[in-house]
């Protein structure tokens, strides 16, 4: 070892590093803890409520801390995950959605802007003419899809079109409008989930559980529908004659990095979508049915449903695509995606209770924050 390693210490806990693991300087203990937690996503939990001090001595005492610590520093969970990629299952993904895997997103990763995506790639695809007769779906799946499609169409008011557009270029001025949208559009995901026989054949703890975690994710999914990859702005429904418009750069001095995060979350997502109508209802549905949520009591019979959906994904994009190797590398990376709906959940939560709590209604309020 030369004589500059000897200076450099663990950027996780500050004991003597053994050099670059996974991308970020770290000693053998951080090493090995990254490794085996990636792997087995465990769920940790912070009686500190996450903001323990991460040392040599205290490494130990908080994994969801020590795990979180290692994101920032640059960990990332891809070098950990890529030589068993190949070999996922549905299994597999069911992993990824646990409510934990906030600790396998990579904040220090950055948006190549090298990469110019044209605009025609992320044409809406008329998926209900190829759906019609459900040809490539038996008889009970497709009266599951329809079904889904059926109770998503709660969110079908937010058009693109309205007598006014409003241009925000103050966070809170956004957060204002922002929290108007997210209370009407909260009573929605109640509507939608309540339309589904998956999610009300289950008690009415598991129900309340599943919207008190979950809603969130399945809006900042739907919500990513709404933005235009080309010039960075998002548009949301007011209501039917008013929206309001910002530039993702508002956000660029949010905590937690939460400018970054949505833009490379919204530029995997969208290419990968394609706002595909069908690929976004089966992605809400398989957030909805998390049973990775807390609290839950059920937890094999949601598992089994949530399964189901994306058993239907898989069988989709194997129809949509030439080849099965592609669409298993579809279906990985759309899943990938919703690792990072579960970062920004989390950041929109934290960001939302120490700087815009007055602006959210009593709805979300309660969902969120309670």
């Amino acid at each position: 070892m030369s004589p500059k390693r000897h200076h450099l210490l663990c950027n996780i806990c500050g004991d003597k590093s053994i050099g670059r693991s996974f991308g970020a300087i770290t000693c053998e203990s951080c090493k090995v803890f990254f490794r085996r937690n990636v792997l087995k996503f465990k769920e940790f939990e912070c009686i500190h409520g996450d903001y323990c001090n991460i040392t040599v001595k205290s490494r130990r005492k908080c994994k969801k801390c020590r795990f979180y610590k290692c994101i920032q520093m640059g960990m990332k969970t891809q070098l950990v995950q890529s030589k068993s990629s190949e070999n996922n299952t549905i299994d597999d993904y069911e992993s990824v959605l646990s409510n934990e895997s906030l600790v396998n997103y990579d904040f220090n990763q950055s948006y190549d802007n090298n990469k110019v995506i044209s605009r025609h790639e992320f044409m809406f695809d008329p998926v209900f003419k190829q759906l019609t007769d459900y040809q490539t779906f038996n008889e009970l799946e497709s009266i599951r899809l329809s079904e889904l499609q059926n109770a998503l169409q709660v969110f079908t008011y937010m058009s693109l079109y309205t007598h006014n557009n409003i241009e925000v270029t103050n966070i809170y001025k956004l957060y204002e409008y922002f929290c108007r949208k997210l209370e009407k559009d909260t009573q929605n995901v109640v509507s939608f989930a309540n339309n589904l026989e998956s999610f009300n054949k289950n008690c009415f703890n598991d129900r309340l559980a599943l919207i008190k975690f979950g809603f969130l994710e399945i809006l900042i999914l739907r919500y990513a529908i709404r933005y235009n990859t080309e010039t960075n702005v998002w548009t949301g429904n007011l209501d039917n004659d008013d929206s309001f418009v910002h530039s993702l750069e508002v956000l660029k001095y949010e905590e937690r990095n939460m400018y970054n995060i949505y833009k490379d979350y919204y530029h995997k997502l969208i290419p990968e979508s394609q706002c595909d109508s069908l690929i976004m209802d089966l992605l809400s549905a398989i957030l909805l049915l998390n049973p990775k949520r807390p609290y839950l009591i059920h937890r094999d019979v949601i598992k089994s449903e949530q399964q189901l959906y994306i058993y239907l994904l898989q069988r989709y994009l194997l129809n949509r695509y030439p080849s099965e190797s592609e669409s298993q590398i579809k279906l990985q990376n759309l899943m990938n995606t919703l690792i990072d709906i579960q970062v920004l959940n989390e950041i929109e939560k934290r960001n939302g209770i120490e700087r815009y709590l007055q602006y959210f209604g009593p709805i979300s309020k309660e969902m969120l924050f309670n």
